[in-house]
C-alpha cells in the first residue's frame, strides 16, 4: 500500500463502495473512497490525522471504524491480486509473442524449403521430359569399354582435325555394320535390305533404293 496515493479505483470498486456507503449528498463517494484509503494507510504509519479522518468518515456514514478498515483491507488485497495477475498475464503474453515469432520463422523456413523442393522436382521432371523427347540414346557403358571409346574418339579427333564424339563412333559402326553387311562379326543380320530402305524412306522420302542408302555413308 506504499503507493496508495497513486491508486485509482475501478468503476466496480466505486460501485461496491457506493453500495456499502450510499451517498447522502453531503460527501462525494470518490473522495470518500480515496480519503478512506489514505486514512487507513496513515493510521498504519502512526499519523494522528489518519485516526481523525477515519473517525470522520465513519461518523459521516454511521459505520464503525473497524468496518471501514476492513473494507479498505479487502480492496487493498484485491488491488494487489489484480496487479499480480496483470504482471503474470504480461509475462505470459510476452512468452506467447515470442512463440508466435518462432512459429512465423519456422513457417517461413518451411515455405522456403517447399519452394526449393518444388523447383528441384520441376527441374527433374523437365529433364526427364527432355530425355524422353530427344533423339539421344542413353546407355550405360562399362568402364573399360568407355575408356577405350573415349581414347578412340580422342585419337580420331586428332587425326581428322575435328571433333569426333563417342556417340558418332558407335552410330557409324552400327550403321555400316547393318547397312553394308560385309561380314557377320557381332550378331546376325536380322534387318533386311527392304526394311532398311523403308526406314530410310520414312526419314527421307527421296530415298527408294539400297544404293541410295549406302551412298549416305
Amino acid at each position: 500500500m506504499a503507493n496508495v496515493k497513486n491508486f485509482r479505483p475501478t468503476e466496480d470498486d466505486m460501485q461496491a463502495f457506493e453500495r456499502l456507503f450510499p451517498n447522502d449528498g453531503s460527501y462525494n463517494s470518490a473522495a470518500a473512497f480515496h480519503a478512506m484509503v489514505e486514512a487507513v494507510q496513515a493510521q498504519r504509519d502512526g499519523l494522528h490525522t489518519s485516526q481523525t479522518d477515519t473517525e470522520r468518515i465513519a461518523e459521516m456514514y454511521g459505520v464503525p471504524v473497524a468496518d471501514i478498515v476492513a473494507v479498505c483491507e479487502r480492496y487493498k488485497r484485491e488491488y494487489f491480486d489484480y496487479r499480480d495477475q496483470a504482471a503474470r498475464f504480461g509475462t505470459e503474453n510476452s512468452l506467447l509473442r515470442d512463440e508466435v515469432e518462432r512459429l512465423k520463422a519456422e513457417n517461413a523456413q518451411a515455405k522456403a524449403t517447399e519452394s526449393e523442393l518444388k523447383a528441384t522436382l520441376q527441374a527433374t521432371e523437365n529433364k526427364l521430359k527432355a530425355s524422353e523427347s530427344d533423339d539421344r540414346l542413353h546407355i550405360v557403358i562399362q568402364p573399360f569399354a568407355r575408356k577405350l571409346l573415349d581414347l578412340t574418339a580422342q585419337r580420331l579427333s586428332e587425326r581428322y582435325q575435328k571433333d569426333v564424339s563417342a556417340e558418332q563412333i558407335l552410330v557409324d559402326m552400327f550403321i555400316r555394320y547393318t547397312v553394308f553387311q560385309y561380314t557377320r562379326w557381332f550378331y546376325p543380320f536380322v534387318v533386311s535390305d527392304k526394311e532398311i530402305v523403308e526406314t530410310a524412306h520414312e526419314c527421307n522420302p527421296e530415298i527408294t533404293t539400297m544404293a541410295q542408302v549406302k551412298k549416305l555413308f
